[in-house]
């Protein structure tokens, strides 16, 4: 098979539509996110089975999601909770990562909101950084900014 020639010109006009998260519980993940860093929906959907299976090559699978923003961002989180749920090990599978400048602060917000430190708080050189188990079944990274150590 002759491997055929690529460049960027095919996508040079792509740009990001959204970052998808998977979930467990949607309502709890969106509730959660509303709370604690402001996020609103902007489109939901349900049973989404016949569309999903197609897009997966999954048949049986089914979902529910929300998409979701925030002021002063441009990227649209969009949560999908699908059926039945995807296996999990022991490393999230994927996660979003939330710049803050104040990580005890903000550390302790998320926990009095149902969030649970997967580990612990890590030190970097950029600053301190740590995941975090939040209510609806996703993972979050809190990363320090501008904190010592920080460029």
């Amino acid at each position: 098979m002759q491997e055929r020639s690529t460049s960027p010109e095919a996508c040079a006009g792509a740009r990001l539509l959204h970052l998808s998260l998977a979930v467990d519980d949607l309502s709890a993940a969106e509730a959660f996110l509303a709370r604690t860093l402001g996020y609103r929906r902007t489109f939901g959907a349900n049973g989404l089975g016949e569309a999903i299976g197609r897009l997966t090559g999954a048949a049986g699978l089914d979902c529910d999601l929300v998409q979701m923003v925030r002021p002063g961002d441009d990227a649209v989180l969009e949560l999908v909770a699908f059926r039945p749920p995807p296996p999990r090990g022991p490393a999230p599978p994927a996660h979003l990562a939330f710049g803050v400048a104040d990580l005890d602060a903000a550390l302790e917000q998320m926990r009095a909101a149902g969030a649970r430190a997967l580990g612990e708080v890590v030190s970097f050189a950029e600053g301190r950084a740590v995941y975090l188990a939040i209510p609806g079944g996703a993972t979050i990274e809190l990363e320090e900014i501008g904190g010592e150590g920080a460029p």
